[in-house]
């Protein structure tokens, strides 16, 4: 079997490996794990221009840990939930694929795409999908929410942010058409904030704008966020809202309590249908930055603000500071802008389709003429 062959073939079962972790977290992720680890032979590599980041996840890992054995808060098996992400992402730090492996790897999600697609296309026509699940309309919405395959709006959206790149990937438009019209079905305020996002990012991009304007500029997005969700929680129309705000409040009264090490007194049983009563119980930040806080302190929080910074800042320098560029470059740095600007109210980075498929992208991703851009001005 020739090297191309052999990229083609391997990127395509580590992209299915990724769709079977859709359909059963535990399983498909034990796979996912060996399967790196098996195929480090050959695709092992060590990324010294991101060596701050293996080290930050290094660092967050063992702080986890040490909280973890410090409190005994939760089970050994939530323990490793948690510390999924930060280990595939550690994984691919160690990772060098080519075009070949990209390509291939985003066959799989492709398929997971249309299959979602069609499940909100089935509500959209038929009142219910294949299951009998329908829609979700909550007062004031105008788009039912709708959640695809996995019966919820968060996966959907997550898989048509994925659908839209691999999309660009294959360079065919039709496939990145479908993800943004399965984002348009959704009718969650998240699934429009992404989109806007993209947009936004796209336009920065084109306008070359500097690294430090792309940062003002997110935290400003997001500052818009919360004022405008913190506003119209006032009206009874917009329970989710009010909901959220309550669960930002109650993340930093919380943290204050004990900023270094978090708060470990929440529930780990299976969750109701969510409340305030809910949110209380299980320690519910509704973001990624506070959740971290809250249940690991303060410097778990910064830690993961330092990689998902990195992410950014390391994937426009390779873009606009390397000798040559491609449509892979331009879709990292776009991938990793709407990444750093949702984590601070969503949580797009933290689930294990959009976390793999970023660590692919931005980290284990490198054409053959990759040379040192880590040390340049931008």
């Amino acid at each position: 079997m020739t090297n191309i062959k052999r990229d083609s073939f391997t990127g395509f079962i580590f992209g299915f490996l990724l769709l079977i972790a859709q359909v059963n977290l535990t399983f498909g992720m034990l796979l996912l794990l060996f399967g790196t680890l098996f195929y480090y032979y050959r695709y092992f590599t060590v990324n010294f221009t991101l060596i701050d980041i293996t080290i930050a996840l290094v660092i967050k890992i063992f702080w986890i840990v040490f909280i973890w054995v410090f409190f005994k808060s939760s089970s050994v098996f939530l323990l490793a939930q948690t510390l999924v992400v930060d280990l595939m992402l550690l994984s691919m730090l160690f990772m060098k694929i080519n075009e070949d492996f990209l390509k291939n790897f985003s066959k799989p999600l492709v398929l997971l795409l249309l299959i979602d697609f069609v499940f909100n296309l089935s509500i959209y026509i038929f009142g219910a999908d294949f299951f009998g699940r329908g829609g979700a309309l909550r007062p004031g919405d105008i788009i039912p929410r709708v959640g695809g395959v996995f019966g919820h709006p968060f996966y959907s959206v997550n898989i048509a942010l994925i659908g839209i790149f691999c999309g660009f990937i294959l360079k065919n438009r039709y496939i990145a058409f479908i993800g943004l019209t399965n984002f348009l079905m959704n009718g969650t305020f998240r699934s429009l904030l992404t989109v806007i996002l993209l947009f936004i990012f796209i336009y920065a991009i084109k306008m070359k704008m500097k690294l430090k304007y792309l940062i003002i500029g997110s935290i400003l997005f997001a500052a818009t966020v919360f004022i405008l969700t913190i506003y119209s929680a006032g009206g009874d129309e917009y329970g989710g809202n009010t909901l959220r705000v309550f669960a930002w409040i109650n993340a930093i009264d919380h943290i204050l309590q004990n900023p270094w090490m978090g708060t470990h007194t929440f529930s780990t049983a299976p969750l109701d249908d969510m409340s305030m009563d809910v949110i209380e119980e299980h320690g519910i930040a509704e973001s990624a930055y506070l959740q971290y806080a809250l249940d690991y302190g303060i410097p778990a929080m910064i830690l993961h603000f330092y990689i998902i910074f990195r992410l950014l800042h390391s994937n426009y320098k390779r873009y606009f500071c390397s000798k040559t560029n491609n449509i892979y470059k331009y879709l990292a740095l776009l991938f990793a802008g709407v990444i750093f600007a949702d984590t601070f109210y969503g949580s797009l980075f933290g689930s294990v389709l959009t976390t793999y498929f970023a660590g692919i992208l931005l980290v284990a991703y490198q054409d053959k003429n990759e040379t040192s851009y880590d040390s340049k001005k931008v």
